[in-house]
């Protein structure tokens, strides 16, 4: 057992019991590495495989050597200097998510040289692949869904819903409004796949079995390992977060030298995204210690809605309408459209939010003065 750091014990209302997050201990080291390896293969899936980039991802050598370490790494990094120094917050989370988005700058150089696009620039960085990449799809599916979703399924905490927007919160809670959610985007995200791989039966089989894999893996710990830790008892201690950072900035190194590394773009492009990079780093920062201060009382957690079989239902759902859309992937680039300014305007949202927080939480201490 390890000894948290840089956060004291707090107490939270958990189905009308009080229950305490402990950070003072950890959960055994075998019991977190699993719950670190299932959040990123949740990563995975939905970055790399819902996406259509990587539809194997868990099944060639290449998703476990390179695909599944990054996606890991960053999570487990991420989640846990927003849980360890402040909290859990949309307004924490989202910039942590936008900081593994930014993976794509010196990594795979996407955000100057997106593949097979061509679309304005500004500064040298493209005005496809930095709102697509870095305000919707790694913020929300590469990171908030899968720390959302694990500590639902794994945890016995809610910190993270507690955070949400309320009128998402509302969506989640009710179950015939959740199931409509969860259809629509079961068959927005399937029609993008199929159409991103333009084959019917890879896309039907690399989402249905990549799905079966995560799903196994969460039934066995929910069935020998259960909720009885919190979200914060699951992330590594101090020694741990430094190796995991340390493992990070050494795949940074390695793949950014390797991928595309002729492709690095003039100083002007660079400075683009290091402002970039400095001004989410602030962001996130002034966020996390606002959320500390603001965090110091009660958090409720809420019930939401989950169910195994609709669970079942929304994969075969996402993987038919990815076969079928593979097959009329002529006019898949309404799918496309439709699903990234969905995205994007829901990454805006989340962006606003978190840019707004302080100046919210100035305007409730000016008034409560």
């Amino acid at each position: 057992m390890g000894t948290r750091w840089w956060f004291p014990v707090r107490k939270i209302l958990y189905e009308g019991k009080m229950i305490v997050l402990s950070m003072e201990t950890l959960a055994p080291l075998k019991v977190r590495v699993f719950f670190w390896f299932i959040l990123g293969s949740l990563s995975v899936f939905f970055a790399e495989v819902l996406s259509g980039s990587s539809p194997l991802a868990f099944f060639v050598p290449e998703g476990w050597f390179i695909i599944f370490p990054l996606y890991a790494l960053h999570v487990i990094v991420l989640s846990s200097l927003v849980y360890m120094w402040g909290n859990a917050r949309i307004e924490t989370l989202f910039p942590a998510g936008m900081l593994l988005g930014m993976y794509e700058a010196y990594i795979t150089k996407v955000l100057w040289y997106p593949p097979d696009v061509d679309f304005p620039k500004i500064g040298g960085v493209s005005l496809f692949s930095f709102p697509v990449l870095v305000l919707f799809w790694h913020p929300i599916m590469s990171f908030l869904i899968p720390v959302v979703l694990g500590e639902i399924l794994l945890t016995r905490s809610r910190e993270s819903i507690a955070g949400l927007p309320a009128w998402l919160i509302s969506i989640l809670e009710d179950p015939k409004r959740a199931r409509k959610w969860v259809l629509g985007l079961s068959i927005m995200l399937g029609l993008l796949v199929g159409t991103q791989l333009k084959e019917p039966i890879l896309s039907f089989i690399s989402l249905f079995l990549s799905f079966l894999f995560v799903y196994l893996l969460i039934i066995v710990w929910r069935n020998i390992i259960g909720k009885r830790y919190t979200l914060r008892e699951l992330l590594p201690g101090k020694k741990g977060f430094v190796c995991c950072l340390a493992m990070l900035l050494i795949l940074y190194i390695i793949l950014g030298g390797n991928m595309r590394f002729g492709y690095l773009p003039e100083v002007t492009a660079q400075l683009t995204v290091w402002i970039i990079y400095a001004f989410i780093i602030a962001l996130f920062l002034t966020n996390i210690r606002l959320s500390r201060k603001k965090g110091a009382g009660e958090i409720v957690p809420r019930k939401i809605w989950f169910s195994k079989k609709w669970a079942i239902l929304s994969i075969l759902t996402l993987s038919t309408a990815s076969g079928i859309s593979a097959l009329i992937w002529q006019i898949g680039w309404i799918f496309i459209i439709a699903v990234f300014v969905a995205g994007v305007a829901l990454g805006i949202i989340f962006l606003y939010y978190s840019i707004a927080y302080p100046f919210h939480t100035s305007i409730s201490k000016a008034m409560g003065a």
